[in-house]
């Protein structure tokens, strides 16, 4: 192919990635979307995936999930709400297709994120809890600093002394 031909194709698919980004509520279906691009279903199909790196339809379930995950952190709305405006047909469908993206049920997901931004909220009003900036997996020991190590522990430590 030509360097014409090339840039034509992905600007046809750029389009097509702007309309799926704007309209992930809506069904959005290969014939459609190839009739946009003015090329046939199968040859967008190749196309769509060798420009993106992806299929369609693997496509739309990310930006979709995606979404949802932003929805889910950022507003009180109901899974089932926040199910239909990512343009899922059923909540059974949007919470099989979130659980086998990301291991854990939306309603885990929310509630998760939900305690986890509480934590944060309670340190902004009582002060952070003490921790090293490394505690989660590193922990320096009390020494002095020019003979100070850092160990790998697999399990949080508060203290580590030799």
């Amino acid at each position: 192919m030509d360097d014409e031909t090339t840039s034509q194709h992905q600007s046809r698919i750029n389009n097509v990635l702007l309309y799926i980004q704007n309209n992930i509520n809506k069904p959005l279906t290969l014939e459609r979307l190839a009739k946009m691009s003015y090329l046939s279903p199968y040859h967008f199909h190749r196309l769509f995936k060798s420009v993106v790196g992806e299929n369609l339809n693997s496509h739309i379930k990310r930006v979709r999930l995606e979404k949802a995950v932003i929805q889910l952190q950022y507003t009180d709305n109901s899974i089932t709400t926040v199910a239909y405006s990512c343009g899922y047909q059923s909540c059974a469908a949007f919470s099989k297709a979130f659980k086998q993206r990301y291991n854990m049920s939306p309603l885990n997901f929310q509630r998760k994120y939900l305690d986890n931004k509480n934590k944060l909220a309670a340190d902004e009003i009582h002060g952070p809890r003490q921790r090293t900036p490394t505690s989660q997996y590193f922990h320096t020991v009390n020494q002095p600093p020019s003979q100070q190590r850092i160990i790998f522990a697999k399990k949080n430590v508060n203290k580590i002394t030799l």
